[in-house]
């Protein structure tokens, strides 16, 4: 969607609903974001807030547009001005004639072509919000301060620092603002947490503007999934721009519609931009003031990884195979996705994501194949008709005893009892709901084992052309080695042995149904001796 190098780096967004009235409405919802170095501000557009999104070229505002500031524009902050018919678009750069980097506005009649104004407002990074005849922003980095102006765009007044930066703590970096009656919610992030996550406090409107401060620092989210940065290692995060994909979140910001509020926010440190649902389960009465309790992760990611990606083609959402690589951790799942990248015309994704990815990847080859999540067993029954589905299955009591670096400081073995009943659950459920579906069982024994027989029966399931055999790969990591460690290992013996007699029922069911073979002592009384 992004050519080049316009994918390296994600992040500020700010949704609109687009109106009726404006002549540039490309979709029913406008999505202007930014890159931290950027040289203009990105525009993407849908006419539904959960996709598919597409992408205006050449954005909306230029650096060549504003004469006033140099070497990048970012952070936009987009409102519409009903009353005039107009939009308002606050973004910053480095100033040419000032220190450091300076918020200023711009405005548009259609939402397409803004027309910048040269008066600084204050301070990088900035949130806005209309109350009692005066619009208030949150302006700055390291300490937030208000200012106000009773146009909005002109002669902005300084008021009181209300969230404070404070040497060797972690301190505020993006923000972003919901007014909810006579409180504003803040939410923001901070530079210095392990990992960077998004918290949530409160401004009293009630009080003098003089005296508002921030109130509250509850943790609302941080990294859960995969396409966020979960599976990165855990650093305090540092000023300036990320550098590649990072264990945090950035950059958060408020849509709200029709009663329902929306948290949009940057993931993977500045990868891309995802979506949220924010649920308050409080009584009305106490909604207004208290920061929102729950959030929803809908897993609707508007933007992940648009790095380098392919100029869309006319038939690139034609695609001949979609497949999706699913199976408990520890069976196979990442040596079957590095098997994928050994047949033509084909795109494996580098990172686990949910299914809907491969909805949603703009990619000009014929075969795409994404491999699964931890979590995604837990919808693996809604996976659509035209994903073909490769399933990976291993021996459970090598599943059950294999350690994996990431978390061998947690505990001894990767998977637990309760992760292979959820993933053999989810494949049931599959089963109940699509009775009809064709899967491809891959058996990590064989592919050990056989691994160029594997391969041609992956290709005459899928209509796939071989370019190389996966046995001559040279990066290929199959270690025959580690099969059936647990028949010698004592440590291992005596951790299957205290299994539940109820688990190991449903390792039996399993294994007659793979394939697997029961030791003669595995079940009696319910336990392996």
């Amino acid at each position: 969607m992004l050519r080049g190098s316009d994918g390296i780096n994600i992040n500020g967004p700010s949704l609109i609903s687009m109106p009726d009235w404006a002549p540039g409405r490309l979709g029913a919802y406008h999505l202007y974001f930014a890159d931290h170095g950027g040289s203009y501000i990105r525009l993407a557009y849908a006419d539904s807030i959960e996709g598919p999104w597409h992408i205006h070229p050449g954005g909306v505002l230029s650096l060549d547009q504003c004469q006033f500031i140099k070497d990048h524009i970012a952070s936009p902050d987009i409102h519409v001005d009903q009353r005039n018919r107009r939009f308002v678009m606050y973004f910053h750069g480095p100033a040419r004639d000032a220190p450091g980097q300076v918020t200023f506005a711009a405005t548009s009649s259609d939402g397409l072509r803004f027309n910048p104004l040269s008066e600084p407002l204050g301070p990088s990074y900035a949130r806005f919000f209309h109350h009692d005849q005066w619009w208030y922003g949150l302006l700055g980095t390291g300490a937030i301060t208000v200012f106000r102006s009773r146009n909005g765009i002109s002669d902005f007044e300084q008021g009181p620092v209300v969230l404070p930066g404070v040497k060797r703590v972690p301190t505020p970096r993006h923000l972003a603002l919901q007014k909810s009656g006579r409180w504003l919610r803040v939410y923001y992030t901070r530079r210095g947490d392990a990992p960077e996550r998004i918290l949530h406090g409160t401004i009293d409107l009630a009080e003098d503007w003089r005296n508002w401060t921030v109130r509250g620092d509850t943790e609302l989210m941080r990294p859960r999934t995969d396409f966020e940065g979960a599976a990165l290692p855990v650093r305090r995060s540092r000023e300036g721009p990320a550098k590649g994909r990072e264990n945090a979140l950035r950059d958060p910001a408020i849509f709200e519609e029709n009663g329902r509020t929306w948290l949009l926010y940057a993931v993977a440190g500045e990868s891309g931009i995802a979506l949220a649902e924010i649920i308050s389960r409080d009584a009305p009465a106490k909604a207004a003031r208290t920061p929102a309790t729950v959030l929803r992760r809908c897993a609707r990611w508007l933007f992940w990884r648009l790095r380098k990606a392919a100029r869309r083609l006319p038939s690139a959402m034609t695609f001949r195979k979609r497949i999706f690589i699913a199976g408990c951790a520890r069976s196979g799942t990442t040596l079957s996705r590095r098997l994928m990248g050994c047949f033509d015309d084909i795109y494996v994704h580098t990172d686990e994501a949910p299914y809907q990815a491969l909805l949603e990847l703009d990619r000009p080859e014929a075969n795409l194949v994404v491999k699964r999540t931890h979590e995604s067993h837990k919808d693996i029954e809604h996976l659509p008709d035209s994903v073909g589905l490769i399933y990976c299955v291993r021996h459970p009591f090598d599943v059950l005893t294999s350690s994996h670096p990431e978390t061998v400081k947690e505990r001894r073995f990767h998977v637990t009892t309760e992760r292979w009943v959820a993933e053999y659950d989810g494949l049931m459920r599959l089963r109940q709901a699509q009775p009809e579906r064709a899967v491809f069982y891959l058996r990590y024994e064989e592919l050990i084992a056989e691994p160029d027989i594997v391969q041609a029966r992956i290709a005459r399931s899928f209509g796939l052309s071989p370019v190389t055999l996966y046995s001559r790969d040279a990066d290929n990591p199959i270690r025959a080695t580690s099969l059936r460690k647990w028949e010698h290992n004592e440590e291992f013996r005596t951790y299957l042995h205290g299994l539940p007699a109820a688990f190991l029922a449903r390792v039996e069911s399993f294994c007659s149904e793979f394939g697997y073979d029961m030791p003669a002592d595995t079940l009696s009384a319910g336990a392996v001796r």
